[in-house]
């Protein structure tokens, strides 16, 4: 069994969604909830390994990522 990439895998789930083109001729475009870091706000790249978290986070290191999922948990505590 041929073993792909997360970025891969999620390209071909973008191209399914009508959201990336299905040609490797066209520059791919990222959807809009990609654009950016939702933790540090550092533009996204397409050539990059974006880092997903929840309802459609994208995140543009497992640092930032993790930080988001840091505060999340101390919000749910605070809020019991």
């Amino acid at each position: 069994m041929e073993q792909k990439s997360l970025s891969e895998i999620a390209k071909r789930v973008l191209q399914l969604m009508h959201i990336l083109p299905p040609s490797e001729t066209e520059t791919p475009r990222l959807p809009p909830f990609l654009d950016r870091c939702a933790q540090c706000n550092k533009q996204l790249s397409n050539r990059a390994p974006i880092y997903m978290y929840g309802d459609l986070q994208g995140f543009c290191s497992p640092g930032c990522r993790n930080s988001r999922i840091d505060l999340d948990e101390e919000m749910a505590k605070a809020s019991k």
